[in-house]
């Protein structure tokens, strides 16, 4: 028997930041190179409405008309039953957590489109409720490491719950706020 005193030597992890997204499991990852391998035409699409926290038809049209016009209407199809969605409606579909974090990242290597999707998300969520937004702006502040701004949107978040006087709406606001601080 031979006695081990040492600590286990661990590996090195890199750095996260404070607020992030979940990161990218590798069945995620092998979504995500599917989509390239299987359906090339549709992976561009894919990464343009992957800033959005959910994507209903309209969101889906008005960016393959605006960044990809000429393209081929089957695409929108092809992404709304694609592997890459993990929850579908008649009215909108979300993307794997990680699918749409691989996507983002992506996105973020091109500053100029980047900027131009992220206002083209904006402008074409603006009727979501406050909380939905706020998610969606959460989101966005951590993929650019804007702490300042997702530190006030944590702020606003728990000013909206401690404000909510309808119980039954402040547990519906505690609910979302679990889920979108993952």
């Amino acid at each position: 028997n031979q006695r081990r005193d040492a600590a286990p030597a661990t590996r090195p992890q890199p750095p996260t930041p404070a607020m992030s997204w979940l990161q990218p499991t590798t069945f995620e990852q092998d979504l995500v190179a599917d989509l390239r391998q299987r359906w090339p035409e549709v992976a561009p699409l894919a990464r343009l409405v992957s800033l959005a926290t959910r994507v209903e038809p309209l969101l889906l049209r008005n960016a393959r008309l605006h960044f990809l016009p000429g393209s081929a209407t089957e695409i929108e199809s092809q992404l709304w039953f694609s592997p890459l969605v993990g929850a579908r409606s008649s009215g909108e579909v979300i993307f794997h957590a990680g699918a749409a974090r691989l996507l983002a990242d992506e996105l973020r290597g091109d500053d100029a489109l980047f900027g131009q999707v992220i206002e083209f998300t904006h402008r074409h969520t603006r009727h979501w409720l406050p909380e939905e937004r706020l998610e969606q702006d959460l989101r966005l502040d951590a993929l650019r490491d804007n702490q300042a701004a997702v530190r006030q949107g944590l702020q606003d978040l728990l000013k909206r719950l401690h404000d909510e006087n309808d119980e039954e709406q402040r547990v519906r606001l505690a609910r979302w706020s679990r889920r979108c601080l993952a």
